[in-house]
């Protein structure tokens, strides 16, 4: 567990399950493979691959020691489980996506409830739930830049999905982002199942 900053300020902090180390590697392989047919402009730095639960936005420093209290009871009332990787997709105008994303199979009910649990327990504190369906993905990379139309539907379905190598869930984390930096999140604190 790290210490909790006790400067005034605020950090911009998310929940998220990160992903194995063996899973990021393969991920890193694939992405690596593919980066030259999938011109995307920004591409997830490996250390930064997760499944996000809720954003939280600014938080001021003091309110981090009753959140991550909240989010340690979340964490107490669910058990582990287990996802994989599936097929790719993207994210806005299919001629000019946004977002590249890998997507989760697996436990997605257990994934599910713990979502609701950490977006439950924050609302307590005054954090406000999404109002979109909850749709766990892993980003893989933002803004489309090629020179034509996106045309890498046919691509991403030919991508091997990696839902042979179980990705077993026993903890969740908060993390503070570092814009600029490599990895750009940091633990805050990490909560057990």
């Amino acid at each position: 567990m790290r210490t909790h900053p006790t400067n005034t300020g605020s950090q911009r902090l998310f929940v998220a399950v990160r992903v194995s180390d063996e899973l990021r590697w393969m991920l890193e392989e694939q992405c690596s493979d593919w980066k030259e047919h999938l011109p995307f402009r920004k591409w997830t730095f490996p250390e930064d691959y997760h499944i996000t639960l809720q954003f939280l936005g600014d938080v001021e420093s003091e309110k981090i020691p009753d959140l991550c209290e909240s989010l340690r009871h979340s964490a107490s009332q669910a058990s582990p489980f287990t996802l994989g990787v599936g097929y790719w997709s993207t994210f806005g105008l299919a001629e000019s996506p946004r977002v590249l994303w890998a997507s989760v199979t697996g436990s997605l009910e257990r994934l599910g409830r713990l979502q609701q649990a950490v977006t439950e327990s924050t609302e307590l504190l005054g954090f406000h739930k999404e109002t979109r369906e909850y749709r766990p993905h892993i980003t893989l990379a933002r803004k489309y830049e090629g020179e034509s139309t996106f045309q890498g539907q046919a691509l991403l379905s030919s991508i091997p999905s990696l839902e042979s190598l179980p990705w077993y869930i026993s903890e969740f984390v908060l993390f503070s982002t570092k814009m600029g930096s490599q990895p750009m999140y940091e633990v805050v604190d990490k909560f057990s199942l």
